[in-house]
């Protein structure tokens, strides 16, 4: 019985071991997905300043804050929201922008990077107003990269994903909340495997060296000119985001994957078995296009590139296989 009793100490030695391992200035907080550790921060900060009734937030970048959204509502926080569009819109002046929120706004929630294109948002200098009107600032990266540089301001926080068991969250200097649920996770401590150098290290290997593509993508994309659905330079660099009108992209990624591109997903509904995957946090823009038609593309080394002709081929056999003549 006693094993499955939370041991606190467990949870700050493995925060503390990151922290040294990743050399970070900030506070490092460790949980096992992305879900949790912005249920942890956000309900956290909203119980230890319950006086400030406001909130703000930027829709559409990311699926995380909608796990919380309904506690806001239930609880009548004023809630202020946004579209990257509208914000952009209105945030020629920052200092305006900022002055125009609620008095009593808790916190500005906002993504740093689409978790689909990997198109990368600046939000640097609104987070150092929100630090100077003291206001909280949480963002997220969908993406495993500690390489890009980025001020920390005292009252910032970044929920950064890693890997599929393991998401961190930084803290500022003057981001004092306690954990709610970070004590009570599963992080394999019976076997203390996260507390292992050589396990860590691995784990971590890709962070600081990650590689990207910009020619290769840029040259791949630029054969389907068209079907292209990034529309920014500022984006890291492993990734493209195609669509096929003329097919399935169920049965295209399939034939890929034949030919051995295994990095290679179908956004269909039919392959994720969730109708409200993509309308619930994401961008309107990719519910306009037809899911049934995108496919996403991921690049980890040069031989994840299939070449235009294979795609071609691929796409002219289905054509061919999905014609009668009667």
């Amino acid at each position: 019985m006693l094993e499955v009793f939370p041991q606190p100490e467990k949870w700050d030695l493995l925060n503390n071991k990151l922290k040294n391992e990743l050399k970070s200035d900030q506070s490092v907080r460790a949980y096992v997905n992305p879900y949790l550790a912005t249920y942890d921060l956000v309900i956290g900060l909203s119980q230890l300043f319950s006086h400030k009734r406001s909130i703000a937030w930027i829709k559409g970048l990311s699926p995380l804050f909608d796990s919380v959204y309904s506690y806001f509502v239930r609880e009548g926080y004023h809630i202020q929201t946004y579209t990257l569009e509208e914000f952009q819109k209105e945030a020629i002046d920052l200092l305006k922008f900022v002055d125009q929120l609620k008095k009593d706004t808790l916190f500005f929630f906002y993504a740093e990077d689409n978790p689909l294109t990997g198109e990368l948002y600046d939000f640097e200098n609104l987070e150092n107003i929100l630090s100077h009107k003291k206001i909280f600032s949480i963002s997220v990266s969908h993406q495993n990269v500690l390489n890009r540089s980025k001020s920390f301001y005292p009252l910032s926080s970044r929920i950064c994903w890693q890997d599929e068991d393991l998401t961190l969250v930084y803290l500022g200097e003057k981001l004092k909340v306690n954990s709610i649920v970070g004590y009570f996770q599963n992080f394999g401590f019976k076997n203390d495997l996260f507390f292992n150098d050589l396990f860590l290290k691995n784990k971590f290997k890709n962070f600081h060296h990650r590689q990207t593509f910009k020619k290769e993508i840029l040259h791949f994309e630029n054969s389907f000119v068209e079907n292209n659905m990034i529309h920014s330079d500022q984006r890291i660099w492993d990734r493209s985001l195609l669509k096929f009108s003329e097919v399935h992209s169920d049965e295209l990624a399939y034939r890929l994957k034949e030919l051995g591109f295994n990095n290679v997903f179908s956004l269909s509904v039919c392959s994720f078995g969730s109708v409200k995957m993509f309308h619930k946090g994401l961008s309107s823009e990719y519910l306009k296009t037809d899911l049934n038609h995108l496919i996403l593309f991921s690049f980890k080394e040069l031989s994840d590139f299939p070449s235009a002709e294979q795609i071609k081929t691929c796409i002219e056999e289905i054509k061919s296989s999905s014609s009668w003549v009667f």
